[in-house]
C-alpha cells in the first residue's frame, strides 16, 4: 500500500475518540466514518445479501463518509465493463 495513504489510514485511526468519532484536523468539528473493504465478493455479478445488508446498516447509521480500502473482487472475478460498473454502483449506494 503506498505510504502516504497508510500514513492517512493511521492518523484516520490516532484521531479516533473513545465514542467512535474523530477529531478533525481542521478545528473543533466531529465526524463520523467507517472504513469497509475486502468485503464480500460477489459471484457472477450478483448482489449478495450480507453486502447490500452491510450497506444498508452503514447507511443507517449516517456517517459523514465511508472509506473503501480495498479490493472489491476475488482475483478470478472477472475484470468486465459489467462488472466495474456493479461494483461501482454498490459503492454509490453507501
Amino acid at each position: 500500500m503506498n505510504k502516504g495513504i497508510c500514513g492517512l489510514l493511521a492518523a484516520l485511526v490516532l484521531l479516533a475518540a473513545p465514542d467512535g468519532r474523530a477529531q478533525s484536523l481542521f478545528g473543533d468539528e466531529t465526524f463520523a466514518f467507517v472504513a469497509v473493504g475486502d468485503f464480500p465478493y460477489h459471484r457472477g455479478g450478483a448482489r449478495d445479501g450480507s453486502y447490500t445488508r452491510l450497506i444498508d446498516t452503514v447507511n443507517a447509521a449516517r456517517p459523514d463518509f465511508v472509506l473503501h480500502v480495498g479490493d472489491f473482487k476475488s482475483g478470478k472475478s472477472d475484470c468486465s465493463d459489467d462488472r466495474f460498473a456493479l461494483e461501482r454502483d454498490m459503492l454509490n449506494s453507501f
